[in-house]
């Protein structure tokens, strides 16, 4: 007969034990670490440490960066946690001057907003203050400029209605290159009809459109200004009214008197 181990009980109790000991350390481990991490979790979400130190606004050039965050309902008191980006750009979007709005969280505690606004096309002249027209044809009359305005022409002698609407929806048509080449809009002296504007050029040159063709017929001006270039002429007027022509402005302001 082969020999069997005996093993006694009182050799295993002590193993036994100390396993027993072993894993009641590890459950009390792992609940302290949830206990602690429950813990930190309240405590950031209800203290100011979760609060947004940082509130950035990029890409604004006429619009504060306070109106931003006004819209945004964003501010160093709100919670990095509770901020809803795609509900923060909507409500920024409703700016009449904002055209796209994106907004990010960067945690820890950093909310950044970038906005894209309307390029301003035109400044209507209003008394001694210049009233911004946007490219979407909007009129912005909580911002007027107190000073010159010198990106974008202005627009003199028009009230808002049915032909300032057609003029800026023309000017957002034409290429921004080409818009700065305009100083100042008027309409023209010699119609009544409303849709007959004159145009002062930067260059000294005065043009002659209808405001329902000025986007096409003003295609035509960089190459008539290279003509009048090569053949030396001065200052004068385009007119774009019927097909394309040029008469010198003194030849103009004699046509003027004569018809007084």
């Amino acid at each position: 007969m082969t020999d069997k181990k005996v093993i006694h009980l009182d050799d295993r109790i002590p193993k036994l034990k100390e396993r027993r000991r072993q894993k009641a350390n590890r459950r009390l481990i792992i609940y302290s670490t949830i206990f602690f991490l429950l813990i930190a979790v309240l405590v950031y979400l209800v203290s100011p440490i979760s609060n947004v130190r940082h509130l950035v606004v990029k890409g604004n050039h006429h619009i504060s960066a306070d109106a931003v965050k006004k819209a945004a309902h964003l501010s160093e008191k709100s919670k990095i946690w509770d901020v809803n980006a795609a509900k923060a750009e909507a409500d920024i979007k409703k700016l009449i001057m904002v055209k796209e709005a994106d907004v990010r969280k960067q945690f820890p505690a950093t909310v950044d907003i970038r906005i894209t606004e309307y390029r301003r096309i035109a400044y209507l002249k209003n008394g001694d203050v210049y009233i911004p027209i946007l490219e979407n044809g909007a009129i912005v009359k909580q911002d007027p400029e107190q000073i010159l305005p010198t990106d974008a022409p202005i627009i003199h002698g028009f009230k808002e209605g049915a032909a300032l609407e057609s003029l800026a929806k023309q000017l957002t048509r034409m290429p921004p290159a080409l818009v700065h080449t305009i100083s100042e809009i008027l309409p023209a002296d010699e119609a009544k009809d409303e849709d007959l504007i004159v145009l002062y050029m930067n260059g000294g040159q005065q043009v002659l459109a209808e405001i329902g063709t000025l986007a096409d017929k003003m295609k035509l001006y960089p190459g008539i200004m290279t003509i009048l270039s090569e053949d030396k002429k001065g200052r004068g007027v385009i007119d774009l009214t019927m097909g394309a022509s040029w008469r010198p402005l003194s030849e103009s302001k004699d046509k003027k008197t004569s018809g007084k």
